[in-house]
Order: structure tokens, then sequence, then C-alpha cells
């Protein structure tokens, strides 16, 4: 059976802020790879919204279902030309979720959300990597905590299979990460992978892969 990828919701991402926003000790807490390019999550905590950073006063307060992504890439847009003026690099993503491999209970703890597939037919879009998050977009890879030894063991095991982003690039191998952090973090429990995905159209300042 072919993998079901549904549509979970669009951003608009910095990509100007360097790894100098993450202090040494941030990072010994909360990456298990060090030679990165960046660490990029669905996390906005990890991954800053330009709408976060340059807030907009009329931005409305129900534009999307999932943790403030966006249903509604048009609308999305039209909100993005209020700070058009900020001219600092920036990437359009799009968020989406596996369903082919989940559990009964993993399906539930989505309710009754009417997602679309995931078919950006009028888009160009390049495949980022996976995260692995919580249902309110909590990355358990970038912002659950490691201690020293944790850190080390897991980097042992997994850091050659993160890309320079800090995401995973094979499906089953972020699944098998998933399974761990619903052991070890339990009180976030169930997590899930999600897709991450540029979406190669005009915003300011935009980048390429």
């Amino acid at each position: 059976m072919a993998a079901q990828e549904i549509l979970v919701g669009f951003d608009i991402r910095e990509m100007w802020l360097p790894m100098s926003g993450w202090p040494q000790q941030r990072q010994n807490e909360y990456l298990i790879k060090r030679n990165i390019e960046k660490p990029l999550s669905v996390d906005k905590t990890v991954w800053q919204s330009v709408f976060d950073i340059h807030p907009i006063p009329t931005l409305p307060d129900f534009h999307g279902r999932v943790h403030s992504l966006w249903e509604d890439i048009v609308q999305m847009q039209q909100y993005f030309t209020y700070i058009s003026k900020v001219s600092q690099p920036s990437w359009t993503i799009a968020v989406t979720l596996r369903l082919d491999l989940l559990t009964i209970d993993e399906k539930n703890a989505w309710g009754t959300l009417d997602f679309v597939s995931f078919n950006l037919t009028n888009y160009s879009t390049k495949f980022i990597g996976y995260d692995v998050a919580d249902r309110f977009l909590l990355s358990g890879l970038m912002n659950c905590g490691y201690n020293e030894s944790d850190r080390a063991t897991l980097e042992q095991n997994w850091g050659e299979h993160l890309n320079i982003y800090h995401l995973f690039t094979d499906y089953d191998l972020a699944n098998e990460f998933k399974q761990l952090t619903n052991h070890e973090v339990e009180e976030h429990a169930p997590f899930f992978v999600y897709g991450l995905y540029l979406i190669n159209f005009t915003t300011s300042g935009s980048q390429s892969l």
C-alpha cells in the first residue's frame, strides 16, 4: 500500500538567524548532532515563524487547526505582504504527516480533523527532512532535552542519520526514533513523524535547498 501523506499546514520560517543563537549549553542539552548548519523543526521554538518575529496586529486569531500552522497558503502569503519590508531570507514550508504506520490510538489523537492529501501540484516542493514531535508540534528531536550520558549514546546511534538541519531523511529511522521518544518522554506521547517541505515560490529573500 502506498504511503498516505496528509497536509498538516503551512508556515513561513526565518532563515537568517545563525547557529550563534544556539549557545553551547543549549546545543549540549537539545541537539544530538553537533556539526550541522542550522536546526529546522516543526517546533516554532526551535525554528521561528516570521509571524512571531514580526507580529501583525491584524493577524486572524484562527488561521489554522494545528498549533498556528496556516491552512490557506494564499491567505498566508497575503498576510506575509504586510511584512514584505522584511528583507531577511525566509522559507515557505509545508508540514505533512504520514498515516500508513500510525496505530489506532495515534490516529485517534487527531480526532476528527478532516485533513487533505499532500498534493501541491501548483508548486515546486523540495523535501527538507522528517521531525519527530507531539500532537502540538513540540519536537522530541530538538526540544525535550538530553542529559550528557544519553546524548552521547544517541549521537553514536542516531547522529549519522541526521542531516545538516538535524532532521531524518529516512522515514523508517524517524519512526524508530519516534518509538524511542514515546518511551523516554511519556508525558508528551504519542509522538509523530512530520515531513517538512520547502515550497519554492516568491517569498522575500527566499532560498533554495
